[in-house]
């Protein structure tokens, strides 16, 4: 990110001084080996353009009056004078920009009244609701999404219509029909190989039991029900069967820790954001920081930011061996929970292999679960 007020590589001031003897002061300066880009005598005065840091040095042999800064810092001083009437402008830009972006009203038209009042508090949840702030067209896509997704059996379609400063809110719900189909005919295979531990069965002939081995497409529920051997009857088999699997898990943890924590020292900030770049109004005078931005204002394609600039500082913590294989065993958690479904659960856990480097540790793990492993498999009957 570049900052307007990023420190160029030289700082070049205008000054003067008195002089009744403009050459002797002058050699005086070329004896100090004093850099001068501009040099103009007006009567009792002196005016040269130099550095910063020969002004600092110069200062201590004449009586030098700052006149002006160039470039940047011309700017920077400008923009200090006028800071009051910046905040004043940039608070009506924001007053402007609230009144005419406020939400006055949300309608939700659907002649079912509980209908009406959950998508109302589901629309307040996320953000749309009297005295909000309007949203564009993609958030209010994905808030449509979010709802329809949350109510797939109950919304055939939603659409946030903006009115001025309202929102129309226009919906259907879907009409429920009996979708069980009677020719339909199923067993329950497995999805991966295991050992069953429990099967919880309502429709079909168990095939497999408790303790049995089975392999991906072994049937263990099947919809053929049969007596003395012969098919009597034909279903689609309804059953939940769990088994002992296993995963291989190989994590790789640190031993030194970074622990980041906020200071308490904050500051507010504006933020500028063009097509090609974005540039901050002050200097960032926290470092290092994180930062959030409120859009306050958006014109085309920029967008003008009110900024809370949060310093935090980093500490690197060395672990001991103890707390990174606790570490790495939560981490194996955190894997399995991602492959596995909740109502899973892990019953051991062993080490094959262990690492120890002087900055990680690599674990493999071989871990055993019970998991759900019975799908549905559609069969025609002979």
């Amino acid at each position: 990110m570049r900052s307007i007020y990023l420190e160029t590589k030289k700082h070049y001031l205008k000054v003067r001084f008195p002089s009744s003897n403009h050459l002797k002061d002058l050699k005086l300066i070329a004896s100090l080996n004093i850099n001068l880009y501009e040099i103009q005598t007006k009567s009792n005065y002196v005016y040269l353009k130099i550095t910063k840091s020969d002004y600092k040095r110069l200062s201590k042999y004449l009586k030098l009056e700052k006149i002006q800064d160039y470039g940047i810092y011309k700017l920077q001083n400008e923009i200090k004078n006028h800071i009051l009437s910046i905040y004043l402008f940039a608070a009506s830009l924001i007053f402007i920009f609230l009144i005419s972006h406020l939400t006055a009203n949300v309608y939700v038209i659907h002649s079912n009244p509980i209908l009406r009042e959950t998508i109302t508090e589901e629309l307040a949840g996320l953000g749309i609701k009297k005295f909000s702030i309007q949203k564009d067209y993609a958030t209010l896509q994905k808030i449509k999404e979010t709802i329809l997704n949350k109510y797939p059996d109950s919304l055939e379609w939603l659409e946030i219509i903006p009115i001025g400063m309202n929102y129309e809110v226009r919906l259907q719900d879907k009409v429920l029909t009996n979708t069980t189909e009677t020719n339909k005919y199923c067993h329950i295979v497995a999805a991966k190989e295991g050992m069953i531990t429990r099967i919880i069965s309502s429709d079909g002939e168990i095939i497999k039991n408790v303790n049995n081995y089975v392999r991906v497409g072994d049937i263990i529920v099947s919809g053929a029900i049969t007596f003395n051997e012969e098919v009597k009857n034909n279903v689609c088999a309804n059953a939940k069967v769990y088994a002992e699997t296993w995963y291989t898990i190989s994590v790789t943890m640190p031993k030194i820790k970074t622990i980041k924590t906020y200071t308490g020292n904050e500051r507010s900030n504006f933020l500028l954001t063009t097509p090609t770049d974005q540039y901050k109004i002050l200097r960032s005078r926290l470092n290092p920081i994180d930062s959030e931005n409120k859009l306050l204002l958006k014109v085309g394609d920029y967008k003008f930011y009110y900024q809370k600039e949060k310093e935090y500082t980093i500490e690197k913590v060395n672990l001991t061996d103890e707390e990174v294989l606790k570490a790495i065993d939560q981490e194996i958690q955190n894997k399995l929970s991602i492959k596995l479904k909740d109502d899973c659960q892990i019953l051991s856990q062993k080490v094959l292999k262990k690492t120890i480097n002087d900055s990680t540790i690599y674990v493999e793990a071989f871990v055993t679960v019970e998991e759900q492993i019975g799908k549905e498999q559609i069969y025609i009957p002979e």
